[in-house]
């Protein structure tokens, strides 16, 4: 999702799994170059999905999906090997 941008259908198949909380990467300078105004619209997922749409670069990454379905978003090495 660095060279093509997320879709809506995308990141709410990610929130369908996770929490919009994990799913941001608040660590980031573009969270972190946000007014006020802008963090509060990351609060809720019809407000926060377009502007992750265009600053792809807030989610948290890696995002893998695996084939169960479940996804890990962030590395967690622990995580991963267990779903491996």
């Amino acid at each position: 999702y660095k060279k093509q941008k997320p879709t809506t259908d995308l990141l709410q198949s990610f929130l369908s799994k996770s929490s919009l909380g994990s799913l941001v990467n608040k660590q980031g300078t573009t969270y972190r170059k946000m007014d006020d105004s802008q963090k509060e619209a990351l609060e809720k997922a019809e407000t926060a999905i377009p502007i992750l749409i265009e600053n792809s670069s807030m989610i948290k990454r890696p995002v893998i999906v695996y084939p169960d379905g479940s996804l890990t978003l962030g590395f967690d090495e622990k995580i991963i090997e267990s779903k491996l």
